[in-house]
């Protein structure tokens, strides 16, 4: 029998009801997919309302340019007349093949607006990075600084889909196959690992596209390809990418790791991670296409002053084996990265 308690506690939690605004939760969380969702429906009828206007609007316009003087008046071989293009005004004219829904997908949207360490809609990139420079910028305002490309043509935003679901579902798999493995090693005792690796072949070979099956079930789907530049050249390699990632060259969005501090700092001095996203893991056509616009960008063979070896080859990691842990060096002899620019770009 559910109890409610005493009038003091009802009392306590009928002020905590009357205090909760939901508008301004989700205005903190806008951007969230189901507020997306809700603000796309609202931003697609606003635009068709627009765009019927807009119509009528350029309708009565030409009405209005038929009915001037004839020295203002283009006429045809049947002596009709025409509209002057030049008398048009043409930008308040909406295209003939637009429509409500890509009018919706030009309107920028940011991931991550309102979230203090991300660019924001109204801020220019110049201003981002001076605000929030990754060699200076400290771990204790967040671990990674943000930007999002504004005008996405496919998928959502890294942290996107259940991860929740999958992360219970994907380390029941990786649990289930070193049940399998204690097997082979308890009936084969002394046998060198190369062995049990050997063995365990063909359930190796069944996990890794279960595991990629089910990240795309759950929609976690996003990927990212992998920069370690220096502490002396974060800056100049994440204003590239920032600017690149804005304009629309790149993938969906972009982190680069802040500056670590204590022992942490010393463990990491040598190098800084800034990850590139992709959409899609399994969109190897789109990858690549990142990839080539890095190259474009001089992020593949101009590493500066601290890599004059050039063209080091760089790595493409699905977040599905970074919510499982899979690294290199794993247990499960699976391979940490899907791709690398070296096998990408080898012809």
């Amino acid at each position: 029998m559910l109890k409610l308690g005493n009038a003091e506690t009802v009392s306590a939690y009928n002020k905590l009801a009357d205090s909760y605004n939901p508008q301004k939760y989700w205005e903190v969380h806008e951007w969230n997919a189901q507020v997306f969702a809700i603000k796309g429906r609202k931003a697609a009828k606003k635009l068709a309302r627009k765009l019927e206007k807009d119509k009528a609007d350029a309708k009565a316009k030409v009405l209005k340019l038929e009915e001037l003087d004839d020295d203002k008046t283009v006429k045809d071989e049947d002596g009709l007349a025409k509209v002057d293009p030049d008398q048009m005004d043409l930008d308040s004219m909406p295209p003939a093949d637009e429509s409500p829904k890509l009018l919706e997908r030009r309107k920028p949207v940011n991931y991550y607006e309102g979230l203090p360490i991300a660019k924001q809609i109204a801020e220019p990139v110049a201003a981002f990075l001076k605000r929030l420079p990754p060699s200076t910028t400290p771990r204790s305002q967040g671990p990674w600084i943000w930007i999002a490309n504004p005008y996405p043509i496919k998928g959502g935003h890294p942290d996107s889909g259940n991860i929740a679901a999958f992360k219970q579902a994907g380390f029941n798999l990786l649990e289930e196959y070193l049940a399998r493995k204690e097997e082979v090693e308890a009936k084969n005792p002394g046998k060198p690992p190369a062995t049990v690796t050997r063995i365990l072949r063909h359930e190796r070979m069944k996990l890794e596209p279960a595991i990629f099956e089910l990240a795309k079930d759950k929609g976690v789907r996003d990927g990212k390809w992998m920069l370690f530049p220096t502490p002396n050249d974060v800056d100049r390699i994440w204003r590239i990418i920032a600017q690149a990632t804005w304009d629309g060259k790149l993938g969906v969005a972009a982190k680069v790791a802040t500056k670590p501090d204590g022992q942490e700092a010393c463990e990491r001095a040598a190098q800084r991670l800034i990850c590139i996203y992709t959409y899609d893991f399994s969109d190897e056509d789109d990858v690549k296409r990142v990839l080539l616009s890095m190259r474009e960008l001089g992020l593949l063979d101009n590493r500066g002053d601290d890599h004059p070896e050039a063209a080091r080859a760089i790595y493409y990691k699905c977040d599905a084996y970074t919510y499982l842990d899979i690294g290199s060096g794993n247990e499960f002899k699976l391979r940490a990265s899907m791709y690398s620019s070296r096998d990408l770009l080898k012809d």
